[in-house]
């Protein structure tokens, strides 16, 4: 089994994921089978969950029989720290050493000194979650920068973040503690896209702690994706199905059409919301 990221876009995107995961989770499962890439996680408190999903088509060299499939548990901060010894100008290789699973082999090899580490798996006691399909309330589509531009200045006035939708035609973001109260409105024209339910109204509250470090990567996509539903884990969604082109410069997009491609490539988040929180239809 091997697998190539060459792509310089693509490459940045996935040291960006990797490099952090080590502020969610200490340990995390991978696994790897004949149609890609699936990585997931869940903090020890059971609040927030992490998946990351990629197609084999994602990368740029996949080589595998045609049906294998291997599920590993990977060390956070050994891998962080294996990805922080990355060059600028070098493809990552995954790979395992010749009639062994015991390794995941990791290369770095182009611009620079070429580099091999060999990383220890482990036995991790969680098995994969299911996460099911859900037909959310609210859609809401925003710019990934101005996400975490709102979480972090939230920060400083409180641990609890309020979002309350279908009160007029806003979204509203709202924070408070013994410092005062921060209260965002975010107008239509500053989202991208905000879909919502017909007479439906919701007010949740979350974790601010986790929802800033999910808005931290927004280097992996210009936009965020906000999906919310009563009773329902908030999901925080990077799409992963565009990068730039090496050759051209130029934005391409995986997969035959956009809504296909997205939903096959994406790196995603799962909030459940503190208790009192409600929702009234």
């Amino acid at each position: 089994m091997k697998f190539v990221i060459s792509n310089r876009d693509k490459v940045a995107k996935f040291l960006a994921i990797t490099k952090n995961m080590k502020q969610m989770i200490h340990d995390v499962n991978f696994g790897i089978c004949e149609k890609g890439l699936y990585v997931q996680g869940m903090d020890s408190s059971h609040v927030g969950l992490f998946e990351l999903k990629l197609e084999k088509e994602w990368f740029d060299q996949w080589k595998g029989r045609d049906e294998f499939h291997y599920d590993m548990g990977i060390n956070c901060e050994a891998l962080s720290r294996i990805m922080s010894c990355h060059n600028p100008g070098q493809y990552i290789e995954f790979s395992f050493m010749e009639n062994s699973t015991e390794d995941l082999i990791i290369k770095f090899e182009g611009l620079g000194h070429d580099k091999m580490f060999e990383l220890k798996l482990i036995d991790i006691d969680t098995q994969l979650m299911e996460i099911p399909d859900v037909e959310y309330d609210a859609d809401i589509t925003m710019a990934s920068k101005e996400f975490n531009n709102i979480m972090a200045e939230s920060e400083m006035f409180g641990e609890t973040l309020s979002i309350e939708l279908g009160i007029d035609d806003y979204i509203y973001m709202t924070t408070g503690g013994d410092s005062g109260t921060m209260r965002v409105r975010i107008k239509e024209n500053d989202i991208v896209e905000y879909v919502l339910m017909e007479d439906v109204t919701i007010k949740h509250e979350y974790s601010l702690k986790y929802c800033l470090l999910y808005s931290k990567f927004a280097k992996i996509n210009k936009n965020v994706s906000l999906h919310l539903k009563d009773e329902t884990p908030l999901k925080i969604k990077y799409d992963m199905s565009h990068w730039i082109d090496d050759n051209c410069n130029k934005q391409v997009v995986g997969g035959d059409e956009d809504e296909e491609a997205e939903s096959k490539n994406y790196f995603g988040f799962y909030l459940a919301p503190k208790l009192g929180s409600d929702e009234t239809d």
